[in-house]
């Protein structure tokens, strides 16, 4: 007989019935959790079907066979790119409230990377606005200015990343179009500083050549904190009689959408019966398909969205708007026009818009308040999520626009980029189309082009290296009381 060894008993492995309390662990529970509830296309992605947590080991595998709490939250996604193209994830709640408020470390000066060849990956910059006040205005950089080097090395496709964002010095090196040929110019050094951007840019009183008072309003942004501002541009409005408006959103990606209803209501109409915009959210949260209607009054928010106080709202009545555009303009900005276009003649020139029709919302670690509190004290992590959650329809029913607004007047300003005019000038060509529309033959007559922008392929804006660039935020909608 040989001797044999009888093989060991193996006990089996004890089955999960909790989470790991790992930090990551319990990030990407968040993640999967604030998404389930809230996310506009819950119902359409099988990773968050409400039965993917019953079984613990199962969902813990789930959890952990994505790399980062950012890798998974991209995981969760429905059509990246093709049907959701905004949502997105950041590890500092803190930062993202101060892109939300206006405040960064900047230069103050707004810019257009466009690509003029196709023979070569060299890019120019052009200077569409900069902020009084801000490291470029003190260095003398203003709109139209042209910049192609920065610290000495040539923009190009692979390097402007690193080169222009996320830099807090540097030196940038001018160059003016000559012939359609670039001629170097100064090199401007500049230090970033903390920036507060108003986002009403401007606003001016003009007469048309027939003689009509024209308001004219750049604004940049939908921004909660400059509710007041809005308001005083109005007023200013209103006391001197202003008949018609131009409101340029050309460089405007969005942001809150109470901000939007607000100017919507000082544009058009402050009967709080009217409505301007509904929701449509997933079948989780059906309770607030409900309508945001005109507001009859100015709610001041803090940098929370909480409420700290009212005033009386300015609106003009009017019937008809004009709206500057370009490729840039989108959110809070699209759903000034569709919002308004049951109502009034609104008249688009420029280029076709965005066509971004869906709004989110900031969602944080906090179960008990279905992830929509902020939370208060020390905590395990600072990541919060802005994801779709609605979608933006107007008063007729209609939120179609996924492939933006077509303008009714088309108008680039790439076309004039040899002398871009001042924002305001009489004879910039947007705001000059706008005002030959006014005059009574009602005038197609355009200012003459100084360059052939047609072969030139928009690369990046300041903006849009910003995860909030672009957004409709609905955050503070369901603070207000309109009764």
């Amino acid at each position: 007989m040989t001797g044999c060894s009888r093989e060991p008993i193996l006990e089996p492995e004890e089955e999960l019935t909790e989470l790991p309390e790992d930090k990551e662990t319990q990030i990407k529970d968040f993640v999967w959790n604030a998404m389930n509830s809230w996310y506009l296309y819950q119902e359409d992605q099988p990773l968050l079907n409400d039965a993917r947590n019953d079984h613990i080991p199962d969902y813990a595998a789930l959890l952990n066979a994505y790399s980062s709490p950012e890798a998974f939250f991209d995981g969760l996604l429905y059509k990246p790119n093709v049907k959701d193209k905004f949502s997105f994830i950041v590890d500092d709640y803190t930062a993202l409230q101060n892109e939300l408020q206006g405040i960064s470390e900047d230069f103050g000066f707004d810019y257009q990377l466009v690509r003029f060849s196709s023979s070569n990956n060299d890019l120019i910059g052009y200077v569409r606005y900069v902020l009084p006040g801000t490291p470029a205005y003190e260095a003398g950089i203003r709109r139209g200015d042209l910049f192609g080097k920065v610290n000495g090395t040539q923009l190009t496709i692979s390097n402007y990343q690193e080169l222009l964002f996320n830099k807090k010095a540097y030196d940038l090196g001018l160059v003016k179009l000559n012939d359609g040929n670039f001629v170097q110019g100064n090199t401007v050094p500049m230090t970033a500083a903390i920036v507060h951007e108003n986002p009403v840019f401007k606003s001016e009183i003009l007469i048309s050549n027939s003689g009509v008072t024209v308001g004219y309003l750049v604004l940049n942004g939908f921004n909660h904190l400059y509710h007041s501002e809005l308001n005083q541009a109005f007023t200013k409005f209103r006391n001197n009689n202003v008949g018609e408006l131009v409101l340029d959103l050309r460089y405007n990606p969005g942001g809150s959408v109470i901000t939007a209803a607000t100017l919507a209501s000082m544009i058009f109409s402050d009967d709080p019966g009217k409505r301007f915009i509904t929701f449509d959210y997933n079948s989780k949260h059906e309770e607030l398909d409900n309508p945001l209607n005109f507001l009859n009054k100015v709610y001041k928010f803090n940098e929370d969205f909480e409420v700290t106080g009212t005033e009386p709202l300015t609106s003009l009545g009017l019937k008809r708007l004009f709206v500057l555009t370009s490729s840039a303009t989108a959110s809070a900005s699209e759903a000034i026009i569709n919002g308004l276009n049951p109502y009034m003649d609104v008249v688009v020139i420029g280029e076709t818009t965005v066509g971004k029709n869906v709004g989110s919302r900031t969602l944080y670690d906090t179960p008990d308040s279905d992830y929509a509190a902020k939370p208060q004290g020390n905590q395990l992590h600072t990541y919060a999520l802005q994801p779709l959650t609605t979608k933006i329809v107007n008063s007729a029913g209609f939120g179609e626009y996924e492939n933006g607004f077509e303008p009714d007047i088309e108008l680039s300003e790439l076309d004039y980029i040899v002398d871009l005019k001042p924002l305001g000038s009489l004879d910039e060509p947007l705001l000059h189309a706008a005002l030959e529309y006014l005059s009574p033959t009602r005038s197609s007559r355009q200012i003459t082009k100084n360059f052939d922008g047609s072969s030139m392929k928009l690369v990046a804006e300041r903006k849009s290296e910003n995860p909030f660039y672009r957004s409709l935020t609905v955050d503070g909608v369901y603070k207000i009381n309109p009764n």
